[in-house]
C-alpha cells in the first residue's frame, strides 16, 4: 500500500509549481492523480453553492454499476410523494427474487427463502446496503428503467441513463466460458446503456444538495439519510477526508474479467467545515490495477477537491 500511495504522491509532485508560478488547477490535479489508476478515469467536482466546477473526461460515459441505485431511489420517492405508491406497503419476495450469486446481497443472505418488506425498507437497503434484490423489486414496482431515466430528464439531467436491472446486467456480463466472458466484457465496456457522464452525475448531486430534486421535504431527508448511512466501501470518497466529515454517497463496483475491472466508482456530497457542499463523482473503468489503487485514486481526487474548496 505504501508503494501504491507513493506512486500517486509522485504524480502530484510533478504538478508542484516553482516559486511564483501559478498553482495547478483542480482539473490538472485530477489528471495527475488519475495516472496511476490505469484504464480510463473520469472525475468531476462542483462547489454546490457557487457552481464552480472542475472535471476530467467530464462528458464521457462510464458504467454506473450500483451507482444507478441513487436515481432509482429518487424516482421511487417521487412516486411515493405523488401518491402512486405507498412506502408502508409490504412487498412479498420469493426465493426466486433473491439476487446475488451465492447469496451475497444482505436480503438474500438473511432471508434466502423469501421475505416481506416494506417499500421504504427496500429503498433504504437499496441505497445504504447496495442491495440488488431490493433494486430489482423496486424497479419492477415503479415503472422500470424507462421511468427512472424519464425522471432524470424531467430534472434536466440528460447525461445519465438507466436501462437494465441487476439481474439483466449480471446476465449480460456473464458467459459459459472465459472466452464468452471476455467477449461480454468487451461489449459492456463500450455499451452506452446504464452509463453516466461525471459532469451529469455531479449535476444530479447538486440538485439534491440544493433541494431541487422535486421531492417533498420528508422524502428529500430520507434520501440524504440513506446516502449518509451507505455501508459500502468507505475507502473511496471518504477514504482520505478528515475524520467526522459528513459524506452522502453511492458506490458502484463492476466485476473483474481476465484481470480487468469493469468499473470502480463513487458519487456523493461532501459537507465542508463551513457548511458548504462539494458534489463529486469519480469513475475508474477498465483498469488492471488492484482495487486498493483504484479506491485510492477516488479518495485522492475527493481530497484534492476538499482541500481546494475548504480554504
Amino acid at each position: 500500500m505504501a508503494r501504491i500511495l507513493g506512486a500517486s504522491a509522485l504524480a502530484l509532485l510533478t504538478l508542484t509549481p516553482f516559486p511564483g508560478a501559478r498553482p495547478p488547477s483542480l482539473a490538472q490535479q485530477f489528471a495527475a492523480i488519475a495516472k496511476p489508476a490505469g484504464g480510463r478515469v473520469g472525475a468531476a467536482a462542483m462547489l454546490v453553492e457557487t457552481g464552480e466546477r472542475a472535471s476530467l473526461r467530464g462528458d464521457e460515459r462510464f458504467p454506473m454499476q450500483s451507482a444507478f441505485k441513487l436515481p432509482v431511489a429518487l424516482h421511487v420517492l417521487h412516486e411515493a410523494d405523488a401518491g402512486r405508491i405507498q412506502l408502508s406497503r409490504e412487498i412479498a419476495l420469493t426465493k426466486a427474487d433473491m439476487r446475488g450469486a451465492g447469496g451475497i446481497d444482505p436480503i438474500a443472505v438473511r432471508w434466502p427463502d423469501g421475505v416481506s418488506l416494506s417499500i421504504e425498507e427496500l429503498a433504504r437497503r437499496m441505497v445504504s446496503n447496495s442491495d440488488n434484490t431490493a433494486v430489482d423489486a423496486l424497479m419492477a414496482l415503479a415503472g422500470g428503467p424507462v421511468a427512472v431515466t424519464r425522471r432524470l430528464v424531467a430534472l434536466g439531467i440528460r447525461g445519465i441513463r438507466v436501462d437494465r436491472g441487476e439481474r439483466e446486467l449480471a446476465r449480460d456480463l456473464s458467459g459459459p466460458t472465459p472466452a464468452k466472458q471476455r467477449s461480454a466484457f468487451a461489449r459492456y465496456a463500450h455499451d452506452l446503456r446504464d452509463t453516466a457522464a461525471p459532469d451529469a452525475a455531479v449535476d444530479l448531486l447538486a440538485k439534491i444538495a440544493r433541494n431541487e430534486d422535486q421531492l417533498a421535504p420528508a422524502s428529500h431527508d430520507r434520501l440524504l439519510k440513506w446516502m449518509i448511512e451507505t455501508q459500502t466501501p468507505a475507502s473511496r470518497i471518504k477514504g482520505r477526508l478528515p475524520a467526522g466529515t459528513v459524506v452522502a454517497h453511492k458506490t458502484g463496483t463492476g466485476p473483474d474479467v481476465a484481470g480487468i475491472n469493469a468499473v470502480t466508482n463513487d458519487i456523493g456530497l461532501i459537507t465542508l467545515p463551513n457548511g458548504r457542499h462539494i458534489a463529486v463523482a469519480v469513475f475508474v473503468a477498465t483498469s488492471s490495477k488492484p482495487i486498493e489503487m483504484r479506491e485510492g485514486v477516488i479518495a485522492q481526487i475527493a481530497r484534492a477537491a476538499y482541500d481546494y474548496w475548504a480554504k
